[in-house]
């Protein structure tokens, strides 16, 4: 029996910025704000009623009256002395060792958790430029990002590296969800050369590749177990905005993101391109970490063909996708089609309105402990809440839902 849980959702907290600022990463404001109002979300994500989910920024409750309520609970200072806690593993959204020692230093009676090993190979590995890596070995080196370590050996390489009517993307090593995005013109203009030697002050280096004509955002989901086997956990297809930033994910059965995927490149395509993700994740990462890895897919335009990117990014943490598929399974009713988001508000109380018009627009119903149509909350909508995840299914199988 898979040992029990502490679940900690900490978005921003991945390895990276610890490797490139040789300390640990401080979270602004806003990230603290959507760890305290989202901190309940990976309760959803669990299926065993002894997994506690800690949340150090402070918690706001979920609401009693929803028609469906998570296995996993909020890990109580009650239960710091009754629970077992050294039987359990930490587990967290984004894997960082310094800032779970900090943690632990500030629960001191939490020390006693299982610790995850975190074995100097897998920061390397963690960084953007695996996915660099990876396209060498699976045979598309031509799709992949070049590094930078100064703004000017980049405008020197500019016009070898790539064609000169081709809008360029710059990437900072630990961007993530559209942050850390300076897009730049075919052409860089003085004022995006000045906004990249700002971002970059910082970093000991950047990324910079084409853009590319994207018509779908994807992504492939794996799970290692850290004794030496990867596997294949499924797709997940989500939206992006113009910037780049995170919308949302898409709903519906494996079986059917399988085959739209087909039917936009192929079966050889997708096929050979996931089989090849796995076997290099095996080799890098199945023997040093134990949990969720995201590969970042994009099918792009290029004249009157679809193409598919295998791997813009690696992302070695929990993603949206896993969150996505994890919800999927566990509480929608099978063939149902929907949407996962998690939505922002500028003010408090903005959030409290929207879900009470949701709930009043799209009543959710439930059927065997499963969402089969309408809305749900999965955190707080308390006033003070400015962050928001929710589901959100379709009333009929063959039909998408919108959010207002």
């Amino acid at each position: 029996m898979k040992s029990p849980r502490i679940l900690i959702f900490n978005p921003g907290h991945e390895m990276v910025p610890e490797l490139i600022g040789k300390k640990p990463y401080v979270p602004p404001p806003v990230v603290r704000r959507m760890m305290r109002d989202l901190g309940s979300l990976p309760m959803w994500l669990a299926d065993n009623e002894q997994d506690r989910v800690l949340c150090p920024e402070g918690p706001l409750p979920l609401s009693e009256a929803l028609p469906l309520q998570p296995k996993a609970r909020e890990l109580l200072p009650e239960e710091y002395d009754t629970l077992p806690l050294s039987s359990y593993t930490w587990e967290m959204w984004g894997q960082s060792p310094v800032w779970l020692a900090a943690i632990q230093q500030h629960f001191p009676r939490l020390k006693s958790v299982v610790t995850p090993p975190f074995p100097q190979e897998l920061y390397d590995r963690s960084h953007r430029r695996e996915a660099a890596r990876c396209l060498k070995f699976i045979g598309h080196e031509a799709l992949a990002a070049h590094w930078y370590t100064s703004v000017e050996d980049f405008q020197s390489d500019r016009f070898l590296r790539f064609p000169a009517d081709t809008a360029l993307l710059a990437k900072l090593p630990a961007s993530s969800s559209g942050r850390g995005l300076i897009w730049l013109s075919s052409i860089p203009t003085p004022e995006e050369i000045d906004r990249l030697r700002k971002a970059t002050r910082n970093t000991d280096s950047f990324s910079v590749e084409k853009v590319l004509d994207v018509q779908q955002d994807w992504a492939a989901e794996f799970y290692s177990d850290g004794k030496g086997e990867l596997a294949f956990v499924g797709l997940s297809r989500f939206d992006t905005n113009r910037h780049g930033a995170y919308l949302g994910n898409r709903l519906a059965p494996q079986k059917e993101l399988m085959q739209t995927l087909v039917d936009a490149l192929g079966y050889d395509v997708v096929h050979t391109a996931l089989s090849s993700l796995q076997m290099y994740l095996q080799e890098r990462f199945s023997t040093l970490y134990t949990g969720y890895i995201g590969v970042d897919m994009v099918v792009y335009k290029d004249g009157e063909k679809l193409h598919l990117h295998p791997c813009i990014e690696i992302n070695v943490r929990y993603t949206m996708g896993v969150a996505a598929i994890l919800l999927y399974d566990l509480w929608v009713e099978e063939g149902r089609r929907g949407r996962f988001e998690v939505k922002s508000f500028r003010t408090e109380g903005e959030a409290y309105e929207w879900d009470q018009m949701m709930q009043h627009l799209h009543p959710p119903q439930i059927h065997n402990h499963r969402l089969c149509s309408g809305y749900i909350p999965l955190t707080s909508t308390a006033p003070s809440s400015r962050f928001l995840a929710y589901l959100l299914v379709s009333p009929e199988d063959k039909e998408s839902v919108k959010t207002q």
